[in-house]
């Protein structure tokens, strides 16, 4: 069975290591390198038994902070909830690692009998029923039994197989930078928001990454990042945010995009299969986009190591069936979360702050737990 993986990051190179002894495997990547890569990902305990089955979860929690709570908290700072994550620890300890030790593991993990091509990307994707023929951007030519598309949020392959309109604003611009070695900050994750605006604080063992969001219109995304910007746009945090606006060291590294989701209902046409945030990406608020990307190469490289190569369409909607039931469950938990928290009106976000207060924390975690103890 020969494979070409579109997109080495963590889904990706996840199933680059599940199946590379079963395959002839490719893996390219837009990147001129393996190296150091975005802030910080978070790994719930489904994600964490994705790296046990690869054999490299005790390489990843070494480097790893476990979150001990998750405060969420007004645009003042008072706290109107605290979720303590013992309850959780059943599954496995909810932890925090730079992407780049992760993604550094999965490298580590999949590298060894697999064909890596960095700087390039797919350009052409045309099928005839029994193989997959790829061009790809330096017009080199091949020929594949099956093509993943693992290349994120703004995924090439999606677009060339599956067309356009997939992916939908949430209409918020966000800013992420990381906080000064020997700056303080809290020990668990802290959410503040506001109307039409959040900020976050995700602690590792010597820093943290701080996230900024906000629905605000006025916030010059075309012109370089400031401080002063930033403070602008953020005042209404009361001064909570501003230390952290002020311990920028150098603004040129901020990162700065648009929060998008990716909206579709099919995984696979013909031998092309999508995977991770290609297919269902969402807000970052839930902390799980990774941990759902690990399932998806696990079940994938579980649907295609039962076939041979002519029953690889079969394999697709075993592994199109299994994820999308997932992902519905998935939906619904990520979806309540993004509605107490992503809320725009001054309003809404006033009452929201009210309600939190009186609703039961089971209100929020029996869903998390339902869905960490789902079986794969």
């Amino acid at each position: 069975m020969k494979i070409l993986i579109v997109g080495g990051g963590v889904g990706g190179l996840a199933l680059a290591g599940f199946i590379k002894d079963k395959a002839e495997v490719t893996v390219v990547d837009t990147a001129p390198k393996w190296g150091d890569i975005g802030f910080a990902i978070a790994l719930w305990g489904n994600g964490q038994k994705i790296l046990e089955k690869l054999g490299i979860l005790h390489e990843v929690q070494k480097e790893s902070y476990e979150i001990p709570w998750n405060a969420e908290a007004d645009e003042k700072g008072r706290v109107l909830k605290i979720l303590d994550f013992a309850m959780f620890r059943k599954h496995g300890p909810t932890i925090v690692v730079t992407r780049t030790e992760l993604h550094m593991a999965l490298v580590r993990r999949a590298e060894q009998g697999v064909n890596v091509c960095f700087d390039m990307t797919v350009k052409k994707i045309s099928q005839n029923g029994e193989k997959v023929d790829v061009v790809f951007s330096d017009d080199r030519r091949d020929t594949f039994d099956v093509v993943v598309g693992a290349d994120g949020i703004h995924s090439k392959v999606r677009e060339l197989v599956f067309g356009t309109g997939y992916l939908k604003p949430y209409g918020y611009t966000v800013w992420s930078f990381w906080t000064p070695k020997g700056f303080s900050y809290p020990r668990g994750v802290i959410e503040l928001s506001d109307a039409g605006s959040i900020y976050f604080v995700y602690p590792l063992e010597d820093k943290a990454v701080i996230m900024l969001a906000t629905a605000k219109k006025d916030t010059g995304i075309n012109n370089p990042a400031s401080k002063e910007m930033l403070h602008r746009v953020f005042a209404d945090f009361k001064g909570s945010v501003g230390h952290l606006i002020d311990a920028i060291e150098d603004p040129a590294h901020i990162f700065r995009d648009q929060l998008s989701y990716v909206d579709m209902k099919d995984w696979y046409k013909g031998r092309v299969v999508l995977l991770g945030d290609a297919q269902h990406a969402s807000s970052p608020l839930t902390g799980m986009g990774a941990s759902m990307a690990l399932e998806d190469a696990f079940v994938l490289a579980d649907e295609l190591g039962k076939v041979n190569v002519s029953d690889i369409p079969f394999a697709l909607r075993r592994y199109s069936k299994r994820r999308g039931e997932r992902l519905k469950n998935f939906h619904k938990m990520s979806n309540l979360i993004e509605s107490w928290i992503m809320v725009k009106s001054p309003l809404l976000s006033k009452m929201r702050d009210v309600v939190i207060r009186a609703v039961p924390m089971s209100y929020f975690t029996r869903k998390i737990e339902r869905f960490l103890d789902h079986e794969l």
